[in-house]
């Protein structure tokens, strides 16, 4: 998949500071940002599991939890 992307000149050059100061290249940038993304929604995903849990904190055990994925 391709992705275009048109920064401001000013959004360019802040891109490329920040790049510079961290030694990566604009690639690595946007991989940090997206691992920064990916990071935020599993955390948001995880406080909402919590959330779930506390309002009906319904258990199984391992044997249930096999038996329920078919392995037993």
């Amino acid at each position: 998949m391709t992705i275009s992307l048109n920064p401001t000149d000013e959004q360019m050059k802040l891109m490329l500071m920040y790049a510079e100061t961290k030694g990566m290249t604009i690639a690595d940038l946007i991989e940090d940002i997206m691992e920064r993304i990916e990071d935020e929604l599993d955390a948001k995903a995880a406080d909402k599991a919590f959330e779930d849990f506390y309002k009906n904190p319904e258990t199984v055990t391992h044997e249930e939890l096999m038996k329920g994925l078919g392995f037993k």
